[in-house]
């Protein structure tokens, strides 16, 4: 079953934003849109409410990951889940600092990802996930 849940997936290695959008659908969320950098989530955001974001902390550009939830966030309320290749205490005490439902190290599980979507969404929407 295909879930009506929207995703904004950003992922400025196209390798793996490509690799993680396709886990995503198979994992039945038919609604995901990749953007690149953090200006382009900022955008993204406003234009497509999305139920969730899930944001990569070390983008290219001018903006983190970081810094692009906390501008999305000063007109929204959108879930965050941040995935990094970084384990750093530092960063993860920043981001820590926004609030995100969760924080992923990649290489990341896919179905545990979803799994954590699935709940966060739920609780924020109520609207339920591929498995629900």
């Amino acid at each position: 079953m295909e879930s009506t849940i929207k995703v904004i997936l950003v992922e400025d290695d196209a390798l793996c934003a490509f690799y993680m959008s396709f886990q995503l659908r198979k994992l039945g969320f038919g609604h995901v849109t990749t953007v690149a950098s953090g200006e382009e989530a900022v955008s993204c955001a406003k234009r497509e409410r999305p139920d969730i974001i899930l944001m990569d902390i070390n983008l290219e550009g001018e903006m983190n990951g970081i810094e692009a939830i906390r501008q999305i966030k000063e007109g929204s309320d959108i879930p965050v889940i941040f995935i990094t290749g970084y384990s750093d205490e530092g960063i993860k005490a920043r981001a820590d600092a926004i609030g995100p439902a969760a924080y992923f190290v990649k290489p990341v599980d896919m179905r545990e990802l979803g799994r954590k979507i699935e709940s966060v969404v739920t609780a924020s929407t109520g609207k339920a996930g591929p498995a629900g």
